[in-house]
């Protein structure tokens, strides 16, 4: 009986040992977020901005409304590539607050805001040339100050007259742009860059020791900026009620370019999970996971794509109770989202987070 005890046990204790998960491939998840994603949209940022700045150029040297439409729809996918890669503030954004220099936002006290028109009001020669307006405000060179120059209050000088001030200063803050998204690109690609840091991970590693610390990043990355699209970007502008929102709280409201901002951010963050091979990684008993979480983002998405698509502005978008309660719905899924990255799929990855840097905002 003892022998047959033993034996029995022997083949409890190897089943369970061969039903158990195999060990999670973080490494296959890193190599397809940074080669198949990062990359490429960098790749795109910077080339809309050389596109930008070029459209900019034609504009000042022809200035008639069809340049300007030509030059308002490429700032349009200006900021739907800067959206796409929004999230990663670590790394090579943090670098001569590469970040704040695109994206100044948000400017609570619209000293940013005084600042660029400021700047439009007089006639500074330094804010026309790219070179000294880099040495200026971060708030007076990037996305938002874009936005004003093209949609602002004063915005039909740019069709009045060849080389116009506040069209040569759009110029500068065009070649700024450019010059921004070419140097993180290159701080990623290159050799040794920070794409190599991440997918070479070890003890001669100076910021990563191994592919857990990587992942950690990333996940870490992406429940800030889903905080960051739902706490600010929708709820502190939509408010419980049409009669409570706030639609200058908005980013790129004046040139409609709100919801894209949004709608980008929850795409991109979509898309690392849709083709992030996470199902490498996470245990098979809660793989459901990460269908969840794109469910989850995939309703948001809906909801927003739903308002957007009207192209009217924010103002009117949130005065209609039947958009507002859209936007609201939004926010839901995105909360469910949220959970999962900064919660759940980091226990299931048996990694910790740790400090997040919008705890007390």
């Amino acid at each position: 009986m003892r022998l047959l005890a033993a034996l029995l046990a022997f083949a409890l204790s190897t089943g369970l040992a061969s039903a158990k998960d195999p060990e999670p491939d973080y490494g296959a998840v890193v190599d397809a977020l940074v080669r198949n994603h990062v990359l490429p949209a960098y790749r795109v940022l910077a080339d809309r901005a050389s596109y930008q700045a070029g459209v900019m150029a034609g504009l000042c040297a022809n200035p008639n409304p069809e340049t300007l439409a030509v030059a308002e729809a490429g700032f349009s996918d200006l900021v739907t590539a800067f959206s796409q890669v929004e999230l990663y503030r670590f790394g090579p954004a943090r670098v001569e607050n590469r970040f704040e220099r695109l994206f100044f936002w948000p400017d609570r006290r619209g000293r940013g805001l005084r600042q660029v028109q400021a700047m439009i009001a007089g006639t500074e020669e330094t804010a026309t040339d790219p070179d000294t307006l880099a040495s200026k405000s971060v708030a007076v060179q990037g996305l938002t100050a874009f936005d004003f120059v093209l949609a602002g209050q004063g915005k039909d000088t740019l069709t009045e007259e060849p080389g116009g001030y506040r069209c040569l200063y759009g110029v500068a803050i065009a070649e700024r742009i450019e010059t921004v998204s070419s140097a993180l690109l290159a701080d990623w690609e290159g050799s040794g860059g920070y794409a190599a840091k991440m997918l070479n991970p070890g003890p001669d590693n100076d910021i990563y020791r191994s592919r857990e610390e990587v992942l950690q990043e990333f996940l870490r990355a992406v429940g800030e900026q889903l905080q960051i699209t739902r706490d600010f970007k929708l709820l502190r502008v939509v408010g419980e009620t049409p009669e409570k929102a706030k639609p200058k709280r908005a980013p790129f409201w004046r040139s409609r370019n709100w919801l894209r901002s949004v709608g980008g951010n929850i795409d991109a963050i979509h898309a690392l999970f849709a083709e992030g091979r996470f199902s490498d990684a996470v245990p098979v008993q809660q793989a459901g996971l990460v269908r969840q979480l794109l469910f989850e983002l995939a309703q948001a998405r809906r909801a927003i794509l739903e308002v957007e698509h009207t192209g009217l502005s924010a103002g009117a978008v949130l005065k209609d109770p039947e958009r507002h309660a859209l936007l609201n719905y939004a926010t839901i899924p995105l909360k469910s989202s949220m959970d999962i990255v900064q919660n759940r799929l980091p226990t299931a990855l048996g990694l910790t987070l740790g400090f997040n840097s919008l705890d007390g905002d």
